[in-house]
């Protein structure tokens, strides 16, 4: 029997920028997703949170940049963003007027 509490979320959290807000008006919402997240992990969880039809999902890694500091290099955690094209209309996403 599977515990739904350990169960791992793949959808972390929205980004909101102004590439992904001009992207929202034609229904592409782009969102912060695990690392090790699959493209049909994604849909589920999209479909089960918002209840709406994911018509296509795309994956893109974002590569962790070195940054200089006064006590040496310092890196940021890689990370993995989707960008899942819908039917629906979110309203987390700001509207341009």
């Amino acid at each position: 029997m599977t515990n739904n509490l350990s169960k791992k979320r793949a959808i972390l959290a929205p980004v909101i920028t102004s590439k992904t807000t001009s992207l929202a008006q034609t229904k592409c919402y782009t969102f912060e997703v695990r690392p090790d997240a699959n493209k049909h992990e994604i849909s589920l969880e999209f479909t089960e949170l918002f209840k709406g039809k994911v018509l296509r999902v795309n994956t893109t890694r974002d590569k962790a940049h070195k940054r200089r500091s006064k006590k040496g290099y310092s890196k940021k955690a890689d990370g993995k963003k989707a960008y899942i094209y819908t039917d629906i209309e979110l309203s987390i996403f700001p509207k341009l007027t």
